[in-house]
């Protein structure tokens, strides 16, 4: 009489499956492997892509913050400098002499 509850039991409660007949288990399995791959594509991709771009536009950003600044000394630079004096011709000198 137990075997046959227990066989009604289970024909009233089947193990807990998919439409397809797979176990729960083999799924959450099989979405924790997916899961882990994705994690591991969107960490490669991190290393090998974003990390390199980063770096390179941060290189970038310093090299023309450097440029700008080089112009802006040179810019100033040149406004305090002293005008160059303009040359005497010699046909000049040589009348003053003379």
């Amino acid at each position: 009489m137990a075997s046959t509850y227990q066989s009604q039991a289970q024909i009233d409660n089947p193990p807990s499956t998919t439409a397809d007949g797979y176990s729960l288990v083999f799924v959450l399995i099989w979405l924790a492997i997916i899961g882990l791959a994705l994690c591991n594509v969107l960490y490669l991709g991190y290393i090998h892509w974003y990390r390199p771009w980063r770096a390179a536009r941060e290189h970038s950003q310093r090299t023309q913050d450097f440029r700008r600044q080089q112009d802006l000394e040179s810019q100033r630079h040149q406004q305090n400098a002293q005008p160059e004096p303009t040359p005497i011709p010699l046909q000049t000198l040589s009348e003053a002499r003379g």
